[in-house]
């Protein structure tokens, strides 16, 4: 499990997490079970509804309708920040300035995303170029626009490492549409070419699915960003 990494750094089952961005709560379930209390930040309200029914007999998880721009928790309460598969959407200079209000001082930031592996197969490479064609703001809402050196760039003068998991998914055809349509930057119903979209990704999986399933590969990445000496204004 890649809490290891730095759950032995000033965090135990009485540790404080705040989620900026936890949607339905897949990481933060993992937060979860690692025993941590979490306050699951998430604007959206059917996200956040959901998540609040999955973990509605759980007394550790709390529900907290804000964003990462202003987060509604007290100052210096939190000892672990996390954001998976969402920094790209936060004003990133209004965002840091909440990270350090909220953070106790020794707090950590940690942030994940996927990354879709650049490998020479037919379904990785037909369902890249899907999105290329079809999907307008895919580049703009792109992970890989987040590098090792705009990290660095974003948290100066701190304390960065950067870990890397490999990661895979076997989904079927559900999956796959499902996965595709949960996506900002995929087209809606009544935008051009949305038919077009999902007519070559049934035909993109039909190709190369194995006995009804394919395998999407992943790197998994992991900032964990220190700084003994955050702000408290």
């Amino acid at each position: 499990m890649f809490f290891s990494s730095f759950s032995s750094d000033n965090l135990s089952t009485n540790s404080v997490v705040a989620d900026i961005g936890s949607g339905t709560g897949i990481f933060t379930k993992l937060l979860l079970d690692a025993g941590y209390k979490v306050f699951g930040v998430e604007p959206n309200e059917s996200m956040r509804k959901y998540s609040e029914t999955i973990f509605a007999n759980n007394p550790c998880f709390v529900a907290i309708d804000s964003r990462a721009e202003n987060i509604n928790l007290p100052d210096c309460s939190i000892d672990l920040l996390t954001a998976a598969q969402a920094f790209h959407w936060f004003d990133t200079g209004k965002a840091l300035n909440e990270f350090y209000r909220v953070l106790k001082p020794n707090g950590i930031i940690v942030l994940v995303w996927n990354e879709r592996k650049n490998i020479d197969n037919p379904f990785m490479k037909g369902y890249e170029k899907l999105l290329v064609q079809y999907c307008h703001d895919y580049s703009a809402t792109n992970h890989k626009n987040f590098s090792f050196k705009n990290i660095i760039e974003i948290f100066i003068n701190h304390q960065i490492e950067r870990y890397r998991f490999d990661n895979f998914q076997n989904m079927n055809l559900d999956a796959l549409t499902g996965r595709l349509k949960s996506c900002s930057y995929c087209l809606k119903p009544d935008q051009k070419n949305y038919s077009s979209l999902f007519s070559g990704l049934n035909e993109l999986f039909s190709s190369n699915h194995n006995e009804g399933n394919v395998r999407f590969e992943y790197d998994t990445f992991m900032y964990v960003i220190r700084n003994n000496h955050y702000s408290t204004k």
